[in-house]
């Protein structure tokens, strides 16, 4: 009964964590394990003397547990991926790209492994985003933050802040890489967990999109106000999600 309760709930928030749905799935594990174990009485019982078809529960349900397996194992192997962020921080460094000389998202290079945002380190003038910090030269976005925002429906605010963003010149991106392995029939879970530690055993990397802006220099400026008048308007007394600054 939990379990259904989360799948309906997860299927109606705009915003969740993949982790809420732990509840969820528990469900399905168990009904599996149930179904298994009545298709097997059932063979046993009512088919005693047929081996065809406790050769065909044996075989569906033999399937079944190595198809768990692999992706189990494919799963566990992406762990094994080099994240995209350390690729990244070594090229910004190399650029001169700093914390100090930035803001940044969480799940990017310079905060890895926390969710926070940026939306409080900027005023709107003249419908430029302006940098509250006169020595921030850069802007590192993630789409492990920014991927999570955007359904104008839901959050307006947010969406308007990555589209102005996008104003900004963008200096590099930073993707995961995966070699040219494919395999026919991938969408096959089976099939497509080998494809992934096919492409793992070969080099392929994970993590976020990071994209990397440049604040155009006549926009680097002290700003005395929190939030100007027009970001407020546009704002509202506050963003739809609230989100810890990132400090590094």
């Amino acid at each position: 009964f939990v379990g259904v309760v989360f799948w309906v709930a997860l299927s109606t928030l705009g915003l969740n964590w993949a982790r809420w749905g732990m509840p969820m799935y528990i469900t399905p594990i168990m009904l599996s394990a149930l179904g298994a174990y009545f298709l097997v009485q059932q063979a046993t019982s009512r088919f005693s003397g047929n081996r065809v078809i406790q050769a065909g529960v044996a075989v569906v349900l033999g399937f079944a547990l190595l198809t768990q397996v692999m992706v189990s194992v494919a799963t566990a192997a992406n762990f094994l991926r080099k994240d995209v962020q350390l690729n990244a921080l070594i090229d910004l460094s190399n650029r001169g790209i700093t914390a100090d000389n930035s803001v940044f998202e969480g799940y990017s290079p310079f905060f890895e492994v926390n969710f926070c945002s940026i939306w409080d380190e900027f005023e709107i003038v003249d419908g430029n985003l302006i940098p509250l910090n006169s020595d921030t030269e850069y802007v590192l976005t993630s789409t492990g933050v920014a991927g999570r925002f955007t359904n104008p429906d839901l959050f307006p605010a947010e969406v308007e802040f990555y589209r102005m963003l996008e104003k900004y010149p963008i200096v590099v991106e930073y993707r995961p890489s995966s070699p040219e392995f494919s395999l026919p029939l991938a969408n096959i879970r089976i099939v497509g967990a080998i494809e992934s530690m096919g492409n793992t055993a070969l080099g392929a990397s994970s993590g976020p999109v990071i994209r990397v802006f440049e604040v155009p220099e006549e926009l680097r400026r002290e700003v005395s106000s929190p939030l100007s008048r027009e970001a407020i308007a546009l704002i509202g007394p506050d963003y739809s999600v609230r989100a810890p600054v990132c400090q590094d």
